[in-house]
C-alpha cells in the first residue's frame, strides 16, 4: 500500500481491535445429501457428544458407550457434555466425570442445584445454578463463579465466553467476570429449543416460525454472540450435534453425514471509528484494502462524511458502551449516520484464482466525501464459496494531491465540471490504477526459484533449460531452478550431476560412477583401478590333451576371442529414505537422465539412509593392521572405508609383502 501518502492503516490486531466488527449470518438449507458420510455407530437415546474424535452415546439402559466399548451403568442423564480431556455427565442428584477414551470412572460430584452442565475445553466444566454459574476444574475443585442477574434454564461455553438462556433471552458472560453480562439478540422467527457450545461457536436447535408453520432449524453463533448461519433443514434429521471440528448429523435410514466447520461461514462486517482530515473542507482519496476473495466472494464498501462534531461525539458514545453487543451498537451507528451514507455500495466480486500469493488490492475511490470526518463500513460475504475469504489490511489515504490536481485548470472548475463527471471519471482511474507500477515491479519475482508461485515453476524451467518433472516436491523443484546456473555449467559432467542431486535432496553422500573408466585395460605396472582385464576369452579353445578330434573347432567366429566391453553407463548411488523414493524416484531418474551425455545408460541405484559424509575420492587400498585378511568384493567402496584393523595405512609404494594371502 502506498506509504508515503497520509493514512489511517488497519493492518495489526490492536488497530483492528478499533473498529467495530461482528458475523454476517449466511442462510443454509442442510440435507442428506451435503457433506460427506461419517463412518459412526449409534444407537439407543440421543445422549451423544464428541470427544477426542470419537462418539460418546448413552444407550437404552442408561450405560455410557463409544464404539464397542462400555462404560459405567448411569441411569437416566440430563446432560452429557465432553472434550479431550473429560467427559461429564449430570443425572438427577450427580455429576459424574470419566475418561472420554477408556470410559473409566473418574469422579462424581454432588449436583444438588445443578440446572445444566457446558464443558470448559479444558476438562473442566460450568455448573448452572439458580443465581450463578460455578466453575469446577478438572481436577474436581472449584475455581471461582459468576453471579447471574436473572436465572437461566440452559449454558454453554465457546472460547473464553458464557452463553446463558432462560425466560426466552439469551445473554454472554465473560468467562473470567471481566465484563457485564451482554444480551444477545435472537432472530425473532426463531424459537430456541437446546442449547450447546464447542469450541468457538454455540449451537442453538430450534424451530423456524412461518405462515406455513413451524419447521426444524438452528443458528450458529460464533464466541462473541454474532449469528453466523442460518440453518434450516430439507428433511428432519433424528439428531444433530455440534464438535469442535463440524456438525454431526442422523437422518432417517441410517444416513450420517458429517458436516465441515462453519468458522466464519457468513463473511465478517467491520465499522471503523471516525477518521478526520488535516482540513476541515476534508480531502479523501482512496480506501486501499488487502483481502482474498475466493470465487464467488465479495467484498463491499460503502462510506459517511460529515463535519458535525455532535454525531461523532454520539457516534463514539455509543461505540463505547460496552453493555451492548458490537451488532447492537453497529445497528443504532448505523441508524444516526443514515442521512450520511454514501449513495453507491461499491462492491468486488472474487474471481478464480489458486490461493497462492499475496492478497488481492482492492481500492475505493473517496473524492465525493465532503466534511473533515470519516466512516468506512466494509463487508465480507461468503456467498457459499469454497473457502472462507479474509480481509488482511485496510488503508485510507487522505489530503495528498491526486490525478485532478494535475489537470488543466479550465477542466477541473465547475464552469469546465459542472457536474462532476470528468472528476468522478477521474477518481475512478485513479484508485483502480495505483497498483500498476507495483504489479510491474512484482514481475521479476516471477523469476526467482523462491518467490514464484509453484505454477510458474514448470515454465520458469523450461525457459531456463533444465529438466523438470512434476513428480518432484514444491521444495524440489524450487532447489533445482535455483541451482541452474551449477547444472547448466556442469552439464553432461559429473559436477552437473551432483550439482542436480544437492539441489534435490541436499549435501548427502552421493555417488557418481562412470564405467567408461573401466573400459582402460589393465597394464602391468601403475595402472589404476578399476579396469578391464582385456585378452582373450576363457570360451577359445586352445590346443592340449583335452581337445576331442572332430568335435572342437580350432577357429571362431571373427571377434568371438576376445573379451567384449561392456556398454558405457553412468552408475549413480543416491541414500534416501523408503518414502522419498516412493514419491518422487520416478521423477529423480527423470531429471538426471536428461542430464547425462547422448549414447550413455542410466543406472540408479537407491540405499537407505540421508547420511551427508561425503566418500573419500581417492582409490586407495586399506591394508589392516592385525593379521587378518584383506577381504575383497564385500560391497566396501575402496578408500571409503577401513576394512580391518584400528588405522588406515595407505598401500606402500613397494606393494604388498610377500606371503600376505588375499581372499
Amino acid at each position: 500500500m502506498t506509504a508515503s501518502v497520509p493514512a489511517y492503516r488497519f493492518e495489526t490486531p490492536q488497530q483492528w481491535a478499533a473498529c467495530l466488527s461482528t458475523g454476517l449470518p449466511e442462510d443454509l438449507t442442510l440435507g442428506p445429501a451435503d457433506g460427506a458420510p461419517a463412518d459412526v455407530a449409534l444407537e439407543g437415546a440421543p445422549v451423544v457428544a464428541i470427544a477426542d474424535g470419537g462418539l460418546l452415546w448413552l444407550d437404552e439402559e442408561g450405560v455410557v458407550r463409544r464404539d464397542d466399548c462400555a462404560g459405567p451403568r448411569l441411569g437416566p442423564v440430563r446432560r452429557l457434555v465432553a472434550d479431550d480431556r473429560s467427559a461429564w455427565l449430570l443425572t438427577g442428584d450427580a455429576l459424574v466425570r470419566i475418561d472420554p477414551g477408556s470410559l473409566q470412572h473418574l469422579a462424581s460430584f454432588d449436583a444438588v442445584g445443578v440446572i445444566d452442565i457446558a464443558a470448559d475445553g479444558r476438562g473442566g466444566v460450568w455448573e448452572l445454578r439458580a443465581d450463578h454459574v460455578t466453575h469446577r476444574g478438572a481436577n474436581g475443585r472449584t475455581l471461582g463463579s459468576l453471579a447471574l442477574a436473572e436465572p437461566g434454564e440452559q449454558i454453554a461455553a465457546a472460547g473464553s465466553n458464557l452463553f446463558v438462556y432462560g425466560s426466552a433471552r439469551l445473554r454472554r458472560l465473560a468467562g473470567d467476570g471481566s465484563a457485564a453480562a451482554v444480551e444477545i439478540a435472537i432472530d425473532p422467527a426463531f424459537q430456541p429449543d437446546r442449547l450447546a457450545g464447542a469450541g468457538t461457536q454455540v449451537l442453538i436447535q430450534g424451530r423456524w416460525q412461518s405462515p406455513a408453520g413451524e419447521k426444524p432449524g438452528f443458528l450458529l453463533l460464533d464466541a462473541n454472540g454474532d449469528t453466523i448461519v442460518r440453518g434450516r433443514w430439507q428433511a428432519d434429521p433424528l439428531l444433530y450435534l455440534l464438535s469442535a471440528k463440524g456438525m454431526l448429523a442422523l437422518f432417517p435410514g441410517g444416513v450420517r453425514r458429517l458436516y465441515p466447520a462453519l468458522v466464519g461461514a457468513g463473511g465478517r462486517r467491520w465499522l471503523t471509528p471516525a477518521m478526520e482530515a488535516d482540513t476541515l473542507a476534508g480531502t479523501w482519496l482512496r480506501a486501499e484494502a488487502s483481502a482474498r476473495l475466493p470465487e464467488g466472494a465479495t467484498l463491499r464498501l460503502r462510506w459517511a462524511a460529515s463535519a458535525d462534531e455532535g454525531l461523532r461525539s454520539a457516534i463514539d458514545a455509543l461505540a463505547a458502551d460496552e453493555t451492548l453487543s458490537q451488532t447492537a451498537r453497529i445497528a443504532a451507528i448505523d441508524a444516526l449516520l443514515r442521512p450520511c451514507w454514501s449513495d453507491k455500495t461499491l462492491t468486488y466480486s472474487g474471481a478464480a484464482t489458486t490461493a497462492e500469493g499475496p492478497p488481492e488490492r482492492f481500492a475505493f475511490p473517496l473524492h465525493e466525501a465532503q466534511g473533515h470526518l470519516l466512516w468506512l463500513e466494509l463487508s465480507l460475504h461468503r456467498n457459499e464459496a469454497a473457502c472462507a475469504p479474509g480481509l488482511s489490511e485496510l488503508a485510507v489515504l487522505h489530503d495528498a494531491p491526486s490525478l485532478v490536481d494535475h489537470l488543466p485548470a479550465i477542466y477541473r472548475s465547475p464552469s469546465g465540471d459542472g457536474d462532476g463527471t470528468l472528476r468522478r471519471l477521474v477518481g475512478i482511474l485513479e484508485a483502480t490504477t495505483q497498483d500498476l507500477d507495483e504489479r510491474i515491479g512484482q514481475l521479476a519475482e516471477r523469476l526467482s526459484a523462491q518467490r514464484s508461485p509453484s505454477s510458474a515453476l514448470e515454465a520458469l524451467a523450461e525457459m531456463l533449460g533444465i529438466p523438470f518433472h512434476p513428480g518432484l516436491s514444491t521444495t524440489m523443484q524450487r532447489g533445482l531452478i535455483g541451482a541452474a546456473p551449477g547444472i547448466l555449467l556442469g552439464r553432461g559432467t559429473r559436477a552437473g550431476l551432483q550439482a542436480t542431486l544437492e539441489a534435490l535432496f541436499g549435501a548427502r553422500a552421493f555417488r557418481i560412477v562412470d564405467t567408461t573408466e573401466r573400459l582402460i585395460p589393465v597394464a602391468l605396472g601403475l595402472s589404476r583401478l578399476p579396469a578391464m582385464l582385456s585378452g582373450a576369452s576363457a570360451r577359445v579353445p586352445r590346443l592340449n590333451a583335452r581337445l576331442v578330434l572332430n568335435r572342437t573347432p580350432l577357429c571362431g567366429a571373427a571377434g568371438d576371442g576376445l573379451i567384449a566391453p561392456p556398454s558405457p553407463e553412468i552408475i549413480v548411488v543416491i541414500p534416501a529414505t523408503a518414502r522419498e523414493r516412493a514419491n518422487h524416484g520416478q521423477a529423480v531418474e527423470h531429471v538426471l537422465a536428461a542430464l547425462i551425455p547422448a549414447g550413455l545408460r542410466l543406472r540408479v541405484r537407491w540405499i537407505v539412509g540421508t547420511a551427508t559424509t561425503r566418500p573419500v575420492t581417492a582409490d586407495v587400498l586399506s591394508i589392516p593392521a592385525a593379521p587378518a585378511p584383506l577381504r575383497f568384493g564385500d560391497g566396501q567402496r575402496l578408500g571409503a572405508a577401513t576394512l580391518a584393523g584400528e588405522r588406515r595405512p595407505r598401500l606402500a609404494d613397494d606393494g604388498i609383502r610377500i606371503g600376505h594371502r588375499l581372499v
